[in-house]
């Protein structure tokens, strides 16, 4: 139910139902939190980037607007982008971009990209994501590449990165 984009919440008050209350599912919701994780990373564990790409290419089917592209190198994911359509709205309008990246915390050791702004609120806006395999000038100069493509080719106002020479090289 829950790859059919039904939460989790939702398949407890279905399950409540069918078997005639709470009390007769035989699990709580957290169990089913638990599962989906679960579930989940089996799957991502047996196909990796290729189960991620597939999501991302069904997310892209129900939503026209969503854009991601990628890049591989001998059968090896390289580098990740994606971004929907209010984050290219939030751009259009807010423009000035903090370019982070983490240091490789995920179990893949790839290093999470994220292009963010202030909204007029102040609030944090996120204008685009991405993960790259290894912090090098070539990865950050396709993610840049990608960014710019993505927001129709609208020009940085400012950009402030951390001190990663490579991503200042970028």
């Amino acid at each position: 139910m829950e790859s059919a984009g039904i939460s989790k919440h939702k398949i407890m008050d279905v399950l409540c139902i069918l078997y005639g209350g709470y009390d007769q599912v035989g699990c709580t919701t957290r169990d089913i939190y638990n599962f989906c994780h679960r579930y989940k990373q089996e799957i991502v564990a047996g196909g990796d980037a290729q189960t991620v790409i597939r999501h991302i290419i069904a997310r892209q089917e129900r939503n026209p607007d969503y854009l991601f592209k990628y890049f591989d190198r001998d059968r090896h994911l390289k580098g990740l982008f994606w971004s929907d359509s209010q984050s290219r709205i939030d751009y259009e309008a807010f423009g000035d971009v903090v370019f982070d990246s983490t240091y490789r915390t995920n179990k893949y050791n790839l290093s999470f990209v994220l292009f963010v702004g202030l909204n007029h609120h102040r609030g944090t806006a996120i204008f685009g994501c991405g993960v790259i395999s290894h912090e090098t000038n070539e990865a950050y100069e396709w993610m840049l590449h990608t960014f710019s493509e993505a927001m129709s080719q609208k020009h940085l106002i400012s950009v402030i990165t951390e001190g990663d020479l490579a991503m200042q090289r970028a």
